[in-house]
């Protein structure tokens, strides 16, 4: 089964057990999401990819290198440079609050913001060649779509 898929399978699953005034939180969260804008201040194909470093929580700066070996993106600093970046509305804050996801605990921060489901291939001069980027947390990119731009790029 596709990733897709099963995430369409899980996200039918929890709207069939979810209180109903949560799932139209969430929904409407979304929607308002996707009307923002926020689409249209993202990185784009053919854009040089914002450079960066961020610090750890021992203070020791890490390069898109370290940060590709090691993960991590406290406070959605490097989300922010690529317009990923988006704040929580009250009520979903509440929702997740109510499920016991601890946001601030997973960004380093107390600012309640999450970056867009992306997926970037960027080229060693730092030039964005392939993207998919959604505002609806639900929708990811096919995998084989991935690969296939990737194996395009490097020939």
């Amino acid at each position: 089964m596709a990733l897709q898929q099963k995430l369409d399978a899980l996200k039918k699953g929890f709207e069939a057990q979810a209180p109903n005034e949560v799932v139209e939180i969430m929904h409407r969260a979304t929607e308002d999401l996707k009307k923002s804008g926020i689409l249209d201040g993202t990185v784009k194909v053919g854009d040089q990819a914002p450079d960066f470093s961020l610090k750890n929580a021992d203070g020791q700066e890490f390069s898109p290198k370290d940060l590709r070996s090691h993960g991590s993106d406290p406070g959605n600093q490097v989300a922010q440079r690529y317009g990923l970046k988006f704040q929580l509305p009250e009520d979903l804050k509440e929702v997740y609050l109510n499920f016991d996801i601890d946001l601030p605990r997973y960004n380093g921060d107390d600012s309640w913001t999450l970056p867009l489901p992306t997926t970037l291939i960027i080229d060693q001069n730092g030039i964005v060649q392939h993207g998919a980027i959604n505002a609806d947390y639900t929708v990811r990119p096919d995998l084989e779509e991935t690969l296939a731009a990737l194996k395009k790029i490097v020939g």
